[in-house]
């Protein structure tokens, strides 16, 4: 009886995995644009796909450095995989000042170059979910 439901896990839980990619409407998975990240990423891709989940999975790259090589190696690489980067939320210390506050970023820094991607993965989300709703 909600509209959205956040299960945020460690790279390495599998208990329970099924039961909750098999109820979204949605998957989204945070990742670093790191080597560190790559291997946790994709066994979290791989227990959503094999749960028999009808929900679409998606990446959300946090810290994303457009200029960085690694960065845009990592979008390359997922482009190359079919799995769909939705989200890429840029390198922004407001982002770490504002959790130390327990604000958004939008409340703690409004003019903040993370808030528009923030804004835009909202509106992507809806879409997403509109989509699921036809």
């Amino acid at each position: 009886s909600c509209d959205f439901q956040i299960v945020d896990t460690a790279g390495v839980l599998k208990n329970g995995m099924d039961d909750w990619c098999r109820a979204a409407d949605m998957i989204l998975v945070p990742m670093l644009p790191s080597t560190r990240d790559v291997e946790p990423t994709m066994r979290t891709l791989e227990i959503a796909a094999a749960s028999k989940t009808q929900a679409k999975t998606f990446i959300i790259l946090n810290c994303f450095y457009a200029f960085g090589r690694l960065d845009r190696d990592l979008v390359e690489y997922l482009g190359s995989e079919n799995i769909p980067v939705m989200a890429k939320i840029p390198r922004a210390v407001a982002l770490a000042q504002a959790a130390a506050e327990g604000k958004s970023v939008a409340e703690y820094a409004p003019r903040s170059h993370a808030v528009p991607a923030f804004e835009l993965l909202a509106d992507d989300i809806l879409a997403e979910k509109e989509k699921h709703n036809d």
